[in-house]
């Protein structure tokens, strides 16, 4: 009678046995009968419905077969990751699922989901020594996502891997970590990063988490970077498909600022509820926040105040206000372009001068 490939001694050598999950000499682990599960063909029923039968009891279950050769089936793809128990031991990673034969069933409401997670399917990823860079589409909603991770990020582009967002912006990052497997190990490990919205530098890395700290000027840097860098000319080639312009987020890092009392924050606030960015317009709103602006006296807040006055915009309509209130724009355009030319002629003078020599 042959081995029934259970309950095998360290030195058995039928095949399935061992600490590697197969000791005879020269044995190959066996191709498996079914496809492992693949996130390059991936849709979101492919995280819901299994693709395999389990090899001991005949269960549905998923299967997923990383480029190294390491194979586990899961009950649930996804966070917390939960393996299938018939063969959640390291010794039984080379069994080789059964045909699935039938359509299976999806999971109606899994783990994951309930969780918060969401799958995500990664079209390219950028890695350097300081940061990596993903970009993917949230098949949930279909919408695409740029995150930045720092360091460089070991991801596989073939394993399942999930998103879930913890403070506006910031994402939590769910992935299989597969390496070679090695003493009877699948290489296979479950593994978390944190993930960053537009988040494509080493400048951008530093803002995201200053913001988090609580610095206001950071925070409202991250607000820019989500919003208003997007529209500038000068920036057009950092944000050629705008794929990081995300006005839900950067309303809050903005309204994070503005309670520590930005100015910058509250005239970005005003102009968000002035024009209708990612809200609907609030003329009476935006002049609330433009008017805590005004006391830094930034020609930028001036003449957006100068709008509200002459369209009458959260306000009554006063042309004299609205006169007035050009008239001092120009005048602090005019006073901040002779202090940038004072700033850069010192500078010049700084760094051309040459050194006096001894009479």
């Amino acid at each position: 009678m042959g081995c029934n490939a259970w309950n095998h001694r360290i030195d058995c050598t039928c095949g399935w046995g061992g600490d590697t999950g197969g000791g005879g000499r020269g044995w190959q682990p066996p191709t498996p009968t079914v496809r492992s599960w693949s996130r390059q063909t991936a849709t979101l029923q492919s995280y819901v419905n299994p693709n395999a039968r389990c090899p001991v009891c005949g269960a549905v279950v998923f299967f997923y077969r990383s480029p190294y050769d390491g194979r586990v089936f899961f009950d649930q793809l996804g966070p917390p990751w939960p393996k299938h128990p018939c063969t959640d031991n390291s010794q039984y990673y080379n069994y080789q699922p059964r045909p699935l034969g039938i359509v299976a069933q999806q999971i109606s409401t899994p783990i994951w989901a309930k969780d918060g997670w969401e799958p995500l399917k990664l079209q390219s990823v950028k890695i350097d020594d300081t940061l990596t860079v993903l970009n993917g589409t949230r098949l949930n909603s279909g919408y695409p996502i740029r995150l930045g991770v720092e360091g460089s990020l070991k991801i596989d582009d073939t394993a399942p891997i999930y998103i879930r967002e913890s403070v506006v912006g910031v994402y939590e990052i769910a992935f299989l970590k597969v390496a070679l497997p090695q003493g009877g190990q699948t290489g296979i490990k479950p593994s978390t990063a944190i993930g960053y919205t537009d988040c494509g530098s080493a400048n951008a890395l530093d803002s995201w988490k200053r913001a988090i700290d609580g610095d206001p000027e950071h925070q409202n840097l991250v607000g820019m970077r989500l919003s208003f860098h997007h529209n500038t000319e000068k920036n057009k080639d950092l944000f050629p498909d705008k794929l990081g312009l995300n006005w839900r987020a950067a309303k809050f890092w903005f309204e994070r600022a503005a309670e520590q009392g930005l100015w910058a924050a509250n005239n970005n606030l005003g102009v968000i509820y002035l024009n209708g960015y990612g809200v609907p317009k609030n003329p009476q709103r935006a002049f609330e926040y433009l008017m805590k602006a005004s006391g830094e006296l930034s020609p930028i807040t001036i003449g957006h105040l100068e709008r509200c006055f002459r369209d009458g915009e959260g306000c009554n309509p006063d042309p004299e206000m609205a006169e007035f209130l050009a008239e001092l724009r120009a005048l602090r355009e005019e006073e901040e372009r002779v202090m940038e030319e004072r700033e850069t002629e010192a500078e010049e003078k700084h760094r051309v001068e040459p050194e006096g020599e001894d009479a």
